[in-house]
């Protein structure tokens, strides 16, 4: 009996081709990373290996690399993905690394096991180490034809996950659809969206067993289900925006004429403006990967509540929120409250024109700072207390950075450069008062966020923290809603408090001081490190013709 070694990410292709080939005859050993595979071959020895493209430690090369620096001569098939074929080196697999067989996924198992039974074979003639261009070009025909389903599969297996809900569909019924979907995504080689499908399947597991689920685990569901259609739109071929577009904002509004009023200024500063006119709509679009900003009119009409809606909006958004503005015909005191309350950066009053509408986008999304999660330094020497905190932070996507003591914190502030600080009132040597203090005579810290935690909260102690310099101070342990409401709204208003000073807006460029202050510091350390620095002035002509055709506002 002849033995395989099946190496893969995708479970499902593990577990069709193991049970085509154990049919056969074959005696199959599976796993599912390249360490664990290297443990197996140290020990065991098999006729053939079967190793994916992508692996989750490593890369497929890389494994077979490992093999043949160990003098294995072991027989090996590779698996290329539709998605790795454009990187695949087949002069160095099959001539450097002695691979058998190069096999294009997805494959039928007949097809794999006849193709694999023939380089065991001597006696069978060796298969050519592509497969023919009809096959490819076939493959690729089914991804595409796939790629143009998979979100309606998506919208199924909601619409039966909100029959669970509501207790008209069984589990069965929508685990069988989930694992369905899963395995198909996985065949055509969208393993992203493979993996986000089996995130639903693990998050109703828990609920499936309970019988029951509350709020936060079907939120949980929920959030998984809109992960997975992110991933299939990341994959999608759409329509591509215009290559001069620098941001996309969703504006939510029951006004057409004034959705294309902001089309049009949208049009005119480089951003493309999406719009939606009801609650449906909106939850759909939002799952644009490229969406960078939400603006939404308070009044949507027909006593629709609006601060509802987006609040269960943002409830069902785990991944990274997007930033939030409002736009009223009149900012009412409670509307604003309701606005801050949900976290929003804007609330702009109608009527806006464009100079208006393309400062309110640019507000939005430097609110955020987007492709840079914030980093929160927390100094305290009790242990409980930082895992606590750093699984509070986690949780609302932001890092952290667990400082010891004072000292450290005073020597390493410019090193870690946190945007926002956590610190206890009592600590061991310099207590927390004495450590705000010196942070806020420290002139690049002056505005850093500090809140102070204490397991007081007499009036003296409160006082006392503020007088200090602390933003806040919360007692010990807080609560996470609070805790984050009051860090998360002071690391946005800080960083566009400092992008508003630094930034032009216009060009996305720093502005005369900030500029200088980066140059200088560029050459202080070209002159320590004895390198050479490059400074280029770029001069954009013929500007006079520009402003004469079409006015300076252009």
């Amino acid at each position: 009996m002849k033995s395989i070694l099946i190496v893969d990410e995708d479970a499902f292709t593990r577990n069709v081709f193991a049970h085509a080939l154990s049919g056969r005859g074959f005696a199959v050993t599976l796993s599912n990373s390249g360490g664990e595979a290297l443990r197996v071959l140290s020990h065991t020895a098999v006729d053939a290996v079967v190793v994916g493209a992508t692996l989750p430690d490593m890369a497929g090369a890389a494994f077979v690399r490992s093999i043949r620096a160990q003098n294995m001569s072991t027989r090996v098939v590779f698996l290329a993905s539709v998605l790795s074929t454009e990187s695949l080196d087949v002069e160095e697999l099959t001539e450097k690394l002695n691979v058998s067989l190069i096999l294009q996924k997805p494959i039928s198992p007949i097809e794999f096991c006849e193709r694999l039974e023939a380089i065991l074979d001597p006696s069978i003639e060796q298969p050519s180490l592509m497969r023919e261009a009809d096959g490819l070009d076939t493959t690729e025909v089914s991804r595409l034809v796939y790629r143009e389903t998979v979100e309606a599969d998506l919208n199924d297996v909601e619409q039966l996950v909100s029959g669970i809900r509501g207790g008209g569909t069984s589990f069965d019924l929508a685990q069988g659809a989930i694992a369905l979907l899963r395995a198909t995504a996985s065949r055509h080689g969208f393993f992203g969206i493979s993996r986000a499908v089996a995130e639903i399947e693990r998050r109703l597991a828990p609920i499936q067993e309970r019988g029951e689920g509350d709020d936060a685990a079907w939120a949980d569901v929920q959030d998984a289900i809109d992960r997975a259609f992110v991933a299939a739109r990341s994959f999608a071929e759409v329509e591509p925006p215009d290559a001069s577009t620098t941001m996309t904002v969703l504006v939510v509004d029951d006004d057409r004429d004034f959705l294309e009023r902001l089309q049009q200024f949208g049009r005119e500063h480089l951003i493309q403006v999406v719009t939606a006119g009801d609650a449906e709509a909106v939850i759909d679009k939002m799952r644009d990967p490229a969406l960078d900003g939400l603006l939404v009119d308070v009044d949507l009409g027909n006593e629709f509540d609006t601060f509802e809606f987006v609040a269960r909006l943002r409830e069902r958004s785990g991944s990274e929120p997007k930033p939030l503005g409002f736009l009223a015909d009149r900012g009412t005191v409670p509307d604003r409250v309701m606005a801050a309350h949900l976290g929003a950066c804007v609330f702009a009053e109608k009527p806006i024109d464009s100079a208006q509408f393309a400062e309110i986008v640019h507000r939005l999304v430097t609110a955020q700072n987007r492709g840079k999660r914030p980093l929160v330094a927390v100094v305290d020497t009790d242990l409980t207390f930082i895992r606590t905190i750093t699984d509070m932070l986690h949780h609302a996507q932001m890092d952290v950075h667990h400082v010891d003591g004072s000292a450290e914190l005073i020597e390493r502030i410019d090193a870690v450069t946190p945007d926002g600080l956590i610190m206890n009132v009592t600590m061991p040597g310099i207590g927390g008062l004495d450590l705000c203090r010196m942070v806020r005579a420290m002139p690049r810290w002056y505005d850093l966020p500090i809140l102070l935690v204490g397991d007081r909260m007499d009036p003296p102690t409160r006082i006392a923290a503020f007088r200090a310099g602390a933003d806040d101070y919360l007692l010990k342990p807080p609560i996470r809603e609070e805790l984050l409401a009051r860090l998360e709204v002071r690391i946005q208003r800080l960083r566009l408090l400092r992008e508003q000073a630094s930034i032009d807006m216009l060009t996305g460029l720093l502005s005369r001081r900030p500029f200088l202050q980066r140059v200088n510091a560029r050459i202080s350390e070209a002159r320590r490190g004895g390198r050479k620095l490059a400074l280029s002035i770029l001069d954009l002509d013929g500007f006079k013709a520009i402003n004469d055709t079409y006015g300076h506002l252009t």
